[in-house]
């Protein structure tokens, strides 16, 4: 892969990342609040520890992708980020049929994390990384949330135009 293809790459990943909360009701992440469907046999405590559990192994895997100088580590970081992604799949999603808009922006939220430290790793293997200020990361998230804007457009403005059309037929029905 050439350089100029590996930021196209970046981008692409990005792209659907950010796209994919908006486009799919499965969680990606554990939130640390009870969410509308969950099962109320888990106790509160247990919610909040295994949401930040999972923020902070994300968290490091990221750190881990980002800064590792072996490829084996970054592998294995990349690999464990896949599967915390996939927990929440596996035990929230089936209880869960429709994820708030809190939930949502957590995911942005983790994924931004995620898809960074993949830029960092590709940015490794082509060359020093260059350390960055907070302004890069700022610059990075609002261009990740303007990324993701047309999945909220779909999500909460397009699809709710039709239903807000149909409650007011609706209602002008129940009025005659």
């Amino acid at each position: 892969m050439f350089p100029e293809s590996s930021f196209w790459l970046i981008i692409a990943i990005a792209a659907f990342s950010a796209l994919l909360p908006f486009f799919t009701e499965k969680s990606f992440v554990f939130v640390p609040w009870r969410q509308q469907g969950e099962s109320s046999a888990t106790p509160a405590w247990l919610i909040a520890v295994r949401a930040f559990l999972q923020w902070i192994l994300i968290i490091v895997a990221a750190y881990l992708m980002a800064n590792s100088a072996a490829h084996s580590y970054q592998l294995i970081a990349f690999g464990g980020g896949l599967l915390l992604f996939a927990l929440p799949l596996l035990t929230v999603s089936r209880q869960v049929p429709v994820k708030s808009f809190a939930v949502r922006i957590f995911e942005l939220l983790a994924f931004y994390f995620f898809v960074g430290a993949i830029g960092f790793v590709i940015e490794g293997y082509y060359a020093n990384a260059h350390s960055q200020q907070w302004q890069f990361y700022a610059i990075a998230l609002c261009l990740y949330i303007v990324l993701a804007y047309p999945g909220f457009v779909y999500r909460h403005l397009f699809r709710n135009r039709f239903n807000r059309r149909l409650i007011a037929q609706t209602q002008l029905a129940d009025d005659e």
